[in-house]
């Protein structure tokens, strides 16, 4: 019987080893066993070892005593027939019979090695080279690199980077790739410890891998979770029982312990060194805490001790920002430039201070949508009465701050101009 393959089967499938029937020798090249004439040295694969019982046949197993072949052909070199494939492994033309029955009764998918491409195509088979996209051997026992090369060098680095050797000339300095014998070249190889691209897109994190993103914490820790706090202290996270109150550290799962973070509301280590100058760390009846030792500076409204964020009359925060006068660009941060001012939060020239507060000092102080003698007696009534109205929008049309005759006259004459 001879060998039987379905080829649509084997198409792209890869081996990485021999197929069935074959053996590997030590160069990487599939040798099939064959009877052999020590008379006429004919060679035959298509005759089974049970037929193989001429008087001057004998069977040969690869490798075994007396095999020409076995550990005979390297880097390309092949036997008569053969050819070499991207790997340097040798392969021979084969007859497939496809869907036609065999030969003497072999059924269909039988695959001839013996028959020349004229005898194959008389049968009306398929004859395949080596090299023939169908052929499903072909490079079937390469193994290839992270460039795609049959037998390359190149390796993944631990950044995932792929890394090819290269030649390297140690006066010129010059690096380049192919034949390497020149008198003042040395090959480098990917992992080599002089090759400085192996690596070299990534760096080791403190667990020491290569491309991580695990980082210390303020302790020293690797992947800790400790962290400073606004005082300038280093504080981590514990374990509480919260029966026992007792404070620990490592694993935290009794039935009545609960981890508390460094910065948790409910940890009282947590801003504790910080001092107002009374000692306590608190200067205000908020108990907001701070970080500027023996200065009670509070913090502004966007929590920055000292910072000259304020609230405008539209209860929004507002912070001051630095103006380029040439580029008309806005930055936060050093305003050192040529071109550069400072502008405060409540400067005359910020467009953002008051800007989402509604329209004010428009005179309409009854709020009906009109200006009119109404308003006016509105206005006089809320004088005499020697108070204040609790909403001054409608009512300060000078914005001096405060209700008086002078913003009377300024509805009289919105009225006469009207």
């Amino acid at each position: 019987m001879k060998k039987i393959i379905n080829i649509f089967m084997l198409t792209g499938f890869i081996f990485a080893a021999c197929p069935d029937g074959f053996y590997e020798d030590d160069n990487g090249t599939c040798w099939m066993p064959y009877c052999y004439d020590y008379v006429s040295h004919a060679v035959s694969y298509d005759t089974d070892e049970v037929d193989c019982t001429g008087p001057t046949e004998m069977w040969v197993i690869p490798g075994s005593e007396g095999d020409p072949y076995w550990n005979s052909y390297s880097d390309g070199n092949c036997p008569g027939n053969y050819m070499a494939d991207d790997c340097g492994h040798c392969w021979s033309s084969f007859c497939y019979s496809f869907f036609s029955p065999g030969l003497n009764g072999d059924p269909a998918h039988s695959v001839y090695y013996d028959l020349s491409i004229d005898e194959c195509e008389g049968y009306g088979y398929n004859y395949y080279s080596p090299d023939h996209p169908s052929n499903p051997y072909w490079n079937s026992n390469c193994t290839t690199d992270c460039n795609g090369v049959a037998n390359g060098d190149a390796m993944l680095d631990d950044c995932g980077d792929c890394q090819s050797g290269y030649c390297y000339d140690y006066v010129t300095h010059e690096v380049s790739f192919g034949a390497c014998d020149g008198a003042t070249q040395m090959w480098v190889d990917p992992d080599s410890p002089s090759n400085p691209y192996w690596n070299g897109s990534c760096s080791q994190d403190c667990n020491g891998t290569w491309g991580g993103d695990a980082t210390e914490d303020c302790n020293g820790d690797c992947g800790g979770s400790a962290m400073i706090d606004d005082c300038g202290d280093c504080q981590s996270g514990y374990c509480y029982d919260y029966v026992t109150h007792e404070v620990s550290f490592g694993d935290c799962d009794g039935a009545m312990e609960m981890w508390v973070d460094p910065n948790s509301p409910s940890n009282p280590y947590w801003n504790a060194s910080c001092t107002d100058g009374c000692g306590d760390g608190i200067c205000s009846e908020d108990e907001n805490y701070y970080t500027c030792p023996n200065d009670c500076s509070e913090s502004d409204c966007n929590g920055v001790p000292g910072g000259d964020a304020m609230v405008d009359d539209c209860g929004d925060c507002q912070s001051g920002y630095c103006y380029d006068y040439v580029t008309h660009e806005v930055s936060f941060g050093a305003c050192d430039g040529a071109t550069q001012m400072w502008v405060m939060p409540n400067d005359e020239m910020n467009p953002y201070w008051n800007a989402s507060c509604p329209e004010c000092g428009t005179g309409d102080a009854n709020n009906d949508g009109n200006i009119n003698v109404t308003d006016i007696i509105v206005m006089i009534d809320t004088i005499l009465s020697g108070g204040q109205p609790e909403d001054l929008c409608d009512f300060d049309c000078n914005f001096d701050g405060i209700l008086n005759v002078t913003d009377v006259v300024f509805v009289v004459n919105i009225i006469l101009n009207d």
